[in-house]
């Protein structure tokens, strides 16, 4: 057991300096730095006080491919900017539910949180939520993105 704290210590000792809280207050994030590349249908967006994130979804608009965030500045946890290239469904109704482990900083404690990505597809327009849970506690915070020119 102390092994294995000692090797998740040391992961998040390397990740630290990648760690960031939020984005800046009172403008638009750089989603371009989230990391969004794979090709499809792109949406973007962030906004004051909002959790900056992109996602690509399939041609036919059924599956996303990617989704990417930063944490919400209100937030006293700092997360790791994450990228996660993986099939989402997106149902019927236009909503969608991705939960992803990142790393994450507390009040000077390095850990990995769970980040529930959940939104709905409104046409050009999305929003949702991220909720992260660790450090003994969950903090909501939401998202708004339109569907990107091209």
């Amino acid at each position: 057991m102390r092994i294995r704290s000692i090797a998740v210590a040391a992961v998040l000792a390397l990740a630290a300096p990648t760690l960031g809280v939020g984005h800046p207050a009172g403008g638009e994030a750089d989603t371009a730095k989230l990391g969004c590349k794979l090709t499809g249908v792109r949406y973007v967006g962030a906004g004051a006080g909002r959790a900056a994130v992109c996602f690509t979804l399939t041609a036919n608009v059924k599956t996303m491919r990617e989704y990417a965030f930063d944490g919400c500045a209100a937030s006293d946890v700092g997360l790791g900017r994450s990228r996660f290239a993986k099939r989402v469904p997106i149902r019927a109704t236009g909503t969608f539910s991705a939960t992803s482990s990142t790393a994450a900083v507390s009040d000077g404690a390095y850990s990995f949180v769970n980040v529930t990505f959940r939104g709905r597809i409104q046409g050009n327009r999305a929003s949702g939520t991220l909720l992260l849970a660790g450090f003994g506690t969950t903090f909501r915070c939401t998202w708004a993105a339109r569907r990107a020119a091209g």
